[in-house]
């Protein structure tokens, strides 16, 4: 399992938001490509970006930004938000992105989301945000009807590279992730995991990597309070 400290962009700025809600926002840096070389030169060996303003758009906001990270830092990018046609894809990945989460689309747009992930085998995650049981779309700001295995079945039939999943009730809330639900869905679905949401503390990390086919967990706001070290986290995964 390997750790992958969250920059979620806003205005330009790195932020955090508490369970997706705009309103929450708290700004922890004024630079995000700093803080994207910060996380490298300690030993990260991914960084997941969020385009905040993306997600909430319905298309890229900050791809500047984005393209600077990718520049400034010699470890893989993974980014989501706001990701909903070809041409979105496209253009991350001609900047260098190595990976793209979708997740509205892949509700909406079943067939666009399975020929992107066809298109670009392997680099190409599905972003699974639950909010009691069911599937948020729109930068978290809608709940959908579907519950979150049938994106999990769309996910395995078009061979994407992995699912981010993330209980929404726990993002930001620092009361460490949904140990339950994350092994329920481990016990439905041979492809890997990337989890996401409540990491409050290095015990979170050391037990996440004991679950199978966890392949990283993303941590965002204990490391920018300080309530987990990065060279801590680093250790414990």
């Amino acid at each position: 399992m390997i750790l992958i400290p969250a920059i979620d962009i806003m205005n330009g700025k790195c932020v955090r938001l508490t369970r997706g809600v705009k309103e929450t926002e708290k700004v922890y840096d004024e630079d995000p490509i700093s803080v994207a070389r910060d996380w490298a030169e300690a030993g990260a060996k991914r960084i997941h970006v969020v385009d905040l303003d993306g997600a909430f758009e319905g298309e890229s906001q900050n791809l500047d930004v984005i393209r600077q990270i990718v520049k400034q830092v010699d470890i893989p990018i993974e980014v989501g938000g706001g990701i909903r046609s070809r041409e979105a894809v496209g253009k991350l990945l001609e900047i260098g992105v190595a990976y793209i989460v979708i997740g509205t689309i892949a509700i909406e747009k079943p067939q666009l989301a399975s020929e992107i992930v066809e298109d670009h085998s392997g680099q190409i995650y599905v972003g699974i945000d639950t909010r009691a049981g069911k599937v948020a779309t729109h930068g978290w700001m809608t709940t959908s009807d579907k519950e979150y295995m049938e994106l999990v079945e769309r996910a395995e039939e078009w061979r994407a590279r992995g699912i981010i999943f993330t209980a929404i009730e726990r993002d930001g809330e620092m009361q460490g992730p949904d140990f339950e639900l994350i092994e329920e869905l481990v016990s439905k679905t041979e492809l890997p995991i990337i989890a996401s949401g409540g990491v409050t503390e290095t015990q979170d990390l050391t037990k996440l990597s004991r679950i199978k086919r966890i392949e990283g967990a993303i941590v965002g706001k204990a490391l920018y309070e300080g309530a987990i070290r990065i060279d801590d986290a680093l250790e414990a995964v």
